[in-house]
């Protein structure tokens, strides 16, 4: 009875952390497009980002008084090089190529199909069960991308297709720390050494393609500290909270960064806001209240048996 209850704060610290996490990744999509427009190369600007985002991470270890290059297994290490070089570099990859073709808003909405794709992962190779609440969130979800997304009007195949990747590298990094010994380590250790492997894909492909170049301006080089801040401290309450309340409702969670992406693309960027956004939204909350809610009856099961 006693784990029970000290469990329950537990679970709602992992809740807070992934709905704060939303919202940081909700503004960096936004500072991310604006460096795109001035000019940036897609894989360089990456590599900016990721370069900030170590010099952020050594920062908190610093203030934490913690080494930040723990030893880690092979395997471990491997797992971070896979999350580094997917989740980390193809997936920034690919929200730059799409913001050359698509607003902030309609980019965000599709790679938002990661929650959906995450749960028929699980569901498909670590039988994770689709009960009736995850289905729901599943539809639930789905119908909100539709409805706020409505109809792309402006962008082409090449941007739909490379919004969707985005979604679908992104989720590497959840599964992996949920299904693997990756999540035994520490959330700090995980998301440096990822922004390490993926500053050298980054490195490697601007070299290869030529396309290596510093920050145009102080409005480049400020987007890109913004977008290094906040997507950094992003992997690592989304790390956090994977490791409490599971990489699927974790991804669930996280629909709460379409509505936050588009609030600021429409401030920062005049993009216009409509009144599908709302219906959208109020889908996407449900989705998160069916996935939580799934995720409770399936508590109180074990506890009565």
């Amino acid at each position: 009875m006693t784990e029970n209850i000290e469990m329950k704060p537990r679970k709602i610290l992992g809740i807070l952390a992934v709905i704060a996490a939303s919202v940081l990744f909700g503004c960096g999509y936004t500072t991310g497009r604006i460096a795109r427009l001035e000019g940036m190369s897609e894989s360089c600007n990456s590599l900016w980002i990721e370069l900030i985002s170590i010099v952020y991470y050594l920062s908190i270890c610093g203030v934490r008084r913690k080494n930040p290059f723990r030893r880690i297994e092979k395997k471990q290490m491997l797992l971070c090089i896979t999350c580094g070089a997917v989740a980390v570099f193809l997936s920034n990859y690919m929200f730059m190529v799409a913001y050359s073709y698509l607003p902030v808003a309609e980019t965000t909405m599709l790679h938002f199909l990661h929650p959906t794709l995450i749960c028929i992962f699980m569901c498909l190779f670590f039988r994770e069960k689709i009960t009736l609440a995850r289905f729901l969130a599943i539809v639930c979800s789905l119908a909100g991308l539709i409805l706020i997304n409505g109809t792309i009007s402006s962008g082409t195949v090449v941007g739909i297709v490379a919004a969707i990747l985005t979604g679908v590298f992104y989720a590497v990094y959840p599964v992996l720390i949920q299904t693997t010994s990756l999540g035994e380590v520490e959330s700090l250790t995980v998301v440096l050494y990822m922004a390490f492997f993926g500053a050298v894909s980054a490195a490697i492909f601007s070299w290869m393609n030529g396309t290596f170049m510093l920050p145009l301006n102080t409005t480049v080089l400020l987007c890109d500290i913004i977008t290094a801040v906040v997507n950094s401290s992003g992997y690592l309450l989304t790390c956090y909270a994977v490791k409490i309340i599971g990489a699927t409702n974790a991804g669930f969670g996280s629909m709460l960064e379409p509505i936050t992406s588009c609030v600021i693309a429409a401030l920062v960027l005049g993009e216009t806001m409509k009144i599908n956004v709302l219906y959208g939204a109020i889908f996407i909350v449900l989705s998160i209240v069916f996935s939580s809610l799934g995720d409770l009856l399936s508590e109180r099961r074990k506890a009565a048996k």
